[in-house]
């Protein structure tokens, strides 16, 4: 093959592989089951990325005793499945797993990577990610995100695949138009 066409398919194979992230993204947010987690921002401003609120969600830390876990042996960027069940108003954890759970029916299975895993305290905590928490805002408008009066909601869609994505934000009850 001639130069001109290896380009061509390293520029096309790099056209797909992005194709590919943007169809996931919005696969999830057309199929996923529409789940509403509490959360709180955290640092609205970044000078190498520009502003965007960073978010922190109430089951980012888990208190595996009060969910019933037994299992002591999670390692930083470990894939975790976190259930979750219907709550006013928000989604709660039921239980946290190694191994991909089949949920009862309006339950879903969130997947999740293993920040860190403490039990000095006496009391077994598991802090994790889901790859939801942060988003980008316009211009100047990252400031309104934060401060003790501001009440954020944030509602994911969870596919079949355990994937989060954001599919609404609120602040202080009102929709955020979220891009």
């Amino acid at each position: 093959m001639t130069r001109r066409r290896w380009f061509f398919l390293a520029v096309c194979a790099q056209a797909l592989v992005l194709l590919a992230m943007v169809g996931v993204y919005q696969y999830t947010l057309a199929t996923g089951t529409r789940v509403r987690v509490a959360t709180e921002p955290i640092d609205p401003w970044d000078p190498f990325r520009g502003e965007y609120v960073q978010l922190r969600y109430r089951i980012n830390t888990l208190d595996l005793a009060a969910l019933g876990v037994s299992e002591r042996k999670f390692v930083r960027g470990q894939t975790v499945w976190v259930v979750l069940t219907p709550g006013e108003p928000y989604w709660q954890p039921v239980t946290v797993a190694t191994a991909r759970p089949r949920p009862s029916a309006g339950q879903v299975a969130v997947r999740a990577r293993v920040e860190w895993f403490e039990d000095w305290t006496g009391v077994p905590r598991l802090h994790l990610r889901y790859g939801t928490e942060s988003f980008f805002v316009p211009e100047g408008e990252a400031q309104a995100f934060q401060g003790p009066d501001v009440l954020l909601e944030v509602e994911w869609a969870v596919d079949r695949f355990g994937r989060a994505a954001v599919a609404r934000l609120f602040r202080n009850g009102r929709e955020v138009r979220v891009e």
